[in-house]
């Protein structure tokens, strides 16, 4: 399985219980391998009727911004204490709100972080291939480059 390969590139504890919620920046890692992909740590607990219930759960994700959604393996569901599949849930991931689905066979054994995390909580996502870092931050404002009708000639 995946995460007993990239949990302790992530110094994470797969499934025990979380803490708190991670301040940013959130550094994630680079799997090794031929496809070098994005994984990262976060805490992650369910939210029922807007309340949130039970601990919160360290999950390890393969960040896919190809995918608008976010899924989650069964074990997880069940380590969530949701003995049932629902065919979506709410999940605190990390202090924002998100709903995520059942990985299924589609993904299998994959917990997928995809761009409605982002997108959604207004999140940058660095990637340096050169260094291999992957970082996820909160940008206190959004920079707005120049179009180009307000640039002089």
């Amino acid at each position: 399985m995946v995460e007993l390969v990239v949990a302790p590139i992530l110094d994470c504890d797969y499934l025990s219980n979380a803490q708190n919620i991670l301040p940013f920046p959130i550094k994630g890692v680079f799997a090794p391998g031929l496809y070098r992909r994005l994984f990262v740590c976060l805490p992650v607990r369910h939210v029922r009727k807007a309340t949130v219930r039970g601990p919160r759960k360290n999950v390890i994700f393969l960040i896919d911004t190809g995918s608008k959604n976010s899924y989650l393996t069964p074990h997880v569901f069940n380590a969530l204490s949701l003995s049932e599949l629902p065919p979506l849930a709410k999940m605190d991931v990390n202090g924002f709100l998100l709903t995520v689905f059942p990985s299924g066979e589609r993904f299998q054994g994959i917990n997928l972080l995809g761009q409605d995390f982002f997108a959604e909580n207004r999140l940058e996502l660095n990637i340096n291939y050169r260094c291999e870092t992957v970082v996820i931050s909160s940008p206190p404002e959004c920079i707005s480059l120049p179009s180009d009708s307000d640039t002089e000639l």
